[in-house]
């Protein structure tokens, strides 16, 4: 995904042990975060005969342009619990 940064070390384990992260559009990177622009992600894995070890690991966003208390509820419903405070 082009123009999208994605937070890695808010990488999160859900209750389902899916694996979900914020991210923002790559020019609001620094900025505040009334400005809005995040996403949240997941991590999808799919099998690959033509790599090594058949496994492909890539983000897939689940919601984008959001404000940043909507990306923390967003964040905090698919996960299960609440692991992230909002403004």
């Amino acid at each position: 995904m082009t123009g999208v940064s994605i937070y890695k070390k808010t990488a999160t384990v859900s209750k389902s042990g899916k694996v979900f992260a914020f991210g923002r559009k790559a020019e609001m990177d620094g900025r505040d975060t009334s400005l809005g622009g995040y996403y949240v992600f997941m991590q999808k894995k799919t099998y690959n005969g033509q790599i090594k070890g058949g496994l492909d690991i890539y983000w897939a966003s689940v919601a984008e342009n959001l404000t940043y208390p909507q990306a923390v509820e967003t964040m905090n419903t698919k996960l299960g619990y609440v692991a992230f405070q909002g403004k």
